[in-house]
C-alpha cells in the first residue's frame, strides 16, 4: 500500500489517498482504466487521483451534473472553475503540458 498526496487545482486543498501501489501503477501506466485498477477507492477518491478536485470545489465550482446540464460542457462553465475544468480534460486527452 501507499499513500498519494494530492493538490486541489482550484483551491490548493491537500487530500491522501490510500492505493494498493501496483495497481496504481497499472492505471498510471494507462494498462487499466482507474475504476478496475482501483475499485475499492471511492469515487471521490478517484477523482482526487484523477484530476486533483476536492469535494467541496467539486460540489461548489462545478456543481453537480444532475442539476446543472451545463456542466457536462466544460466549455461553457464560467470562470477559473472552466479554466480548471478545460485544461484538465485537454491533459486527460493528452494535449495537456
Amino acid at each position: 500500500m501507499a499513500i498519494i498526496t494530492t493538490t486541489c487545482p482550484l483551491c490548493g486543498a491537500e487530500r491522501e489517498v490510500e492505493v494498493d501501489w501496483n495497481r496504481y501503477q497499472k492505471w498510471r501506466r494507462r494498462e487499466l482504466p482507474i475504476q478496475e485498477a482501483l475499485p475499492t477507492l471511492s469515487d471521490s477518491e478517484r477523482e482526487a487521483l484523477k484530476t486533483g478536485i476536492c469535494d467541496r470545489c467539486w460540489d461548489e465550482k462545478l456543481g453537480d451534473p444532475d442539476e446543472d446540464p451545463a456542466i457536462l460542457n466544460p466549455w461553457e462553465v464560467p470562470g477559473p472553475a472552466g479554466d480548471a475544468a478545460r485544461a484538465m480534460l485537454e491533459e486527460m486527452r493528452g494535449g495537456g503540458a
